[in-house]
């Protein structure tokens, strides 16, 4: 059971291994505990005791159980969506109704959902259920640390730095892990260490929150000082002693010991294993200090001393330019402050039963797609049902409303199919990829003339999604909207038009033009939204974003004013200028730490954000760019046999090369699914520099690879081969 209120000065025991938690209360300066018990052995069978009979979330069946600790199970799931194994991660029931576990789980989501880093753990799904929240996760191979302790040094300090390569990007964030031990470190079958668990997670400064596990905790955890990133510094040079030694620097199970066991000072690591080199032993000990101001002032420093110790080689050239795309893409959302404020107070109406529509306009570059994907967390994180769609793609009828009811069945499978009832067969006309998931193996005859079934069929799916809204809170969200078919956008209104008296939210994305006048359901759609301008970022907001990229680095103030001024305030055309001078030299990351130059660089740069992103299109290979136009055609994800079948039309062989590349180029992104690209404004630029000789090949070549593929030619297959025909 949980001991809640216990003074620290009380006899409680902990087991080896067992994480502690600590909340400050009134009066400000006394601490009370808070356990989290030691981690329980693997489960064999399937664990419903936690998580409840049936599907998590309508769509998770629960396998077998992973892990189980003080705060939450960790279970292995099928995704009935599209039956890929993941990770599911949810609280214990006694911590399902504490506030400040929640706030805790949530926050360790939304910063694992807004990082993208190959030593960090990624996370897809979140939602909540009468158990309480649970998140899902990749499920990794390998081992965590705790499976074997006392390693040949070599390798302790290749995990080292793995570890501290993740601690660089977090506190460029400044945040503070918290929770550095072996049994949150998973080395992969590749030999490469990832970070598992940010339930600790917690901001610079002083936190009335103090989590962790006795052997690894700072002193200025305990004493309630301010922390920084060389708190999880001290953790590592703990973590370091236990692989080195297979025992702990401080080896406390009570809270009480720690002063104790302070004060009798440190037993230097070769007293306790042979083999280990004198300057790793003196940098785990200075790591080991209790002064912060004692110890390596960054994770940059600690990477270039384990690099000396072991004779290290620096990261290959792909897994440099990873590590540094990782800073670049896993940004914060910064300067929306009002904007987010918009959809927070939003979500709040909706959730009293007064939705609205929320469009939001912005010139291409200035982030209209990150805003969406910060407020669909949002709205997860209330425990809303999150329909997200890219309206980009097709223009065939009613495409962007399939893509939402595709999503609804996604996400609540039962709900959905048990309001569409009989009208089933109806829906099912929507597109052939509806038919398939609702069952119905054909479609039935139309009488109807085509405007009384497009009417019916309007109307069916208005009803379906206002029901659902009945339900729960429901937020649809639509990028890119104004590319979206006419069928799909009359739909969108008339919604907008019937949030105002349900628990609705609809939150869309156009671009700001002057050159193409808007269709009349665009524009109806537009008249019954309001409407949210995202502007250039200020000077100030500018300087934010750049030092979340580059922490401290040398040059930073004057750097961001320049980029700033080079980018006029676009938050992706600047990070596309820093792209590129990535790859000119000018700007360089390397064992964790960047470079800056200190003048205004003397080479040419994109004046604007096309040129520029044309400019990283030309910089391609030959391979990788003929993949990238042949990805072009394609409207979703691509499986990476798809990849590999267009590679070999091109006379590739090795596809894995090519995809690295362009993820390298940070033109593709791995989503879980399969391959798309990172941003729609990418794919139209290689759509516009692309001939239309070149484009209707494309379309004939993924047409002739889908005949020729082991895919089952279902319906959904049959129609895109057709429109791949049809279009070359």
């Amino acid at each position: 059971m949980t001991e809640r209120g216990m003074p620290l000065t009380a006899p409680f025991r902990f087991a080896p291994g067992t994480a502690w938690r600590m909340r400050a209360t009134q009066p400000p300066n006394e601490m009370v505990l808070v356990t989290r018990h030691p981690r329980q052995p693997r489960q064999q069978g399937p664990s419903s005791v936690l998580l409840g009979p049936g599907l998590v979330g309508e769509r998770y069946q629960i396998l077998t159980e992973i892990a189980r600790g003080g705060m939450g199970v960790v279970s292995r799931a099928l995704d009935q969506a599209n039956g890929k194994v993941v990770a599911l991660k949810q609280l214990l029931p006694d911590r399902a109704s504490d506030t400040q576990d929640i706030a805790h789980f949530e926050r360790e989501y939304r910063t694992l959902k807004s990082i993208s880093h190959p030593r960090i753990i990624r996370v897809f799904d979140y939602g909540r259920t009468a158990h309480g929240p649970y998140y899902t996760m990749e499920l990794l191979d390998g081992q965590d640390l705790q499976e074997g302790a006392r390693r040949p040094y070599k390798e302790v300090c290749g995990i080292l730095r793995d570890v501290a390569t993740s601690l660089a990007l977090l506190h460029v964030r400044r945040l503070v892990h918290r929770d550095i031990t072996p049994r949150n470190i998973r080395v992969m079958a590749d030999g490469h260490a990832k970070l598992i668990d940010f339930g600790a997670l917690a901001s610079f400064g002083i936190s009335r929150d103090v989590a962790g596990t006795p052997p690894f905790v700072p002193p200025e955890a305990l004493l309630g000082h301010a922390l920084d990133g060389r708190s999880d510094l001290y953790a590592l040079g703990a973590l370091a002693y236990w692989l080195l030694t297979g025992e702990h620097a401080f080896p406390a199970r009570q809270l009480e010991q720690l002063q104790r066991i302070w004060a009798a000072g440190l037993v230097a690591p070769s007293k306790k294993a042979a083999g280990i080199p004198l300057d790793l032993e003196r940098l785990v000990i200075s790591l080991l200090a209790r002064e912060p101001h004692a110890r390596s002032t960054s994770a940059a420093e600690v990477i270039a001393r384990l690099n000396m110790v072991a004779g290290l080689e620096h990261e290959g050239a792909a897994e440099a330019s990873a590590l540094a795309l990782a800073h670049l893409e896993s940004a914060p959302l910064v300067g929306r402050e009002a904007q987010l404020s918009c959809v927070n107070t939003a979500l709040g109406r909706a959730t009293a039963g007064h939705g609205l529509a929320l469009m939001v306009e912005a010139t291409p570059g200035m982030g209209s797609t990150r805003f969406l994907t910060e407020a669909a967390i949002s709205s997860q994180l209330l425990g809303a049902t999150v329909l997200s769609v890219d309206a980009g793609g097709s223009d065939q009828p009613l495409s962007a409303a399939s893509r939402v009811i595709d999503r609804l069945l996604d996400t609540a499978r039962g709900t959905t199919l048990a309001l569409i009832g009989g009208d089933a067969d109806l829906l099912a006309g929507v597109h052939p990829s509806l038919a398939a998931r609702l069952d119905v193996k054909e479609r039935p005859r139309v009488t109807a003339t085509p405007g009384q079934w497009r009417a019916e069929l309007h109307a069916t799916l208005f009803d379906l999604l206002l029901a659902v809204s009945k339900k729960q809170l429901l937020v649809i969200v639509v990028d890119n909207v104004d590319r979206a078919d006419e069928a799909s956008l009359a739909l969108l209104a008339s919604l907008a038009e019937a949030a105002a008296s349900s628990s609705m939210l609809i939150l869309l994305s156009r671009a700001r033009t002057v050159a193409v006048d808007p269709s009349q359901a665009l524009r109806a759609l537009s008249e019954r939204s309001q409407l949210l301008d995202l502007p250039a970022l200020d000077a100030g907001a500018s300087s934010t974003l750049m030092q979340s990229i580059f922490g401290d680095a040398p040059n930073l103030v004057r750097f961001a004013e320049w980029l700033h001024a080079a980018s006029h305030g676009s938050p992706m055309h600047g990070i596309e200028l820093v792209h590129q001078m990535l790859d000119r030299g000018v700007v360089r990351y390397e064992d964790g730490m960047w470079t800056l130059p200190a003048e205004r660089p003397d080479i040419a740069l994109p004046k604007g954000l096309e040129e520029a992103l044309r400019t990283r299109i030309a910089a391609l290979s030959a391979g990788a760019r003929n993949l990238a136009e042949a990805l072009t055609v394609d409207r979703g994800s691509m499986s990476v046999d798809l990849c590999a079948g267009l590679a070999e039309q091109q006379g590739e062989v090795n596809v894995h090369k090519l995809l690295d590349e362009l993820i390298s180029a940070a033109v593709l992104l791995d989503d879980g699914q399969g391959y798309r690209f990172k941003s729609d404004a990418i794919r139209a630029a290689l759509l516009e520099a692309m001939p239309m000789e070149k484009k209707q090949q494309r379309h004939r070549e993924l047409a002739e690879l889908l005949l020729r593929s082991r895919l089952q030619l279902d319906a959904f297959v049959r129609i895109e081969i057709g429109r791949h025909l049809m279009e070359g």
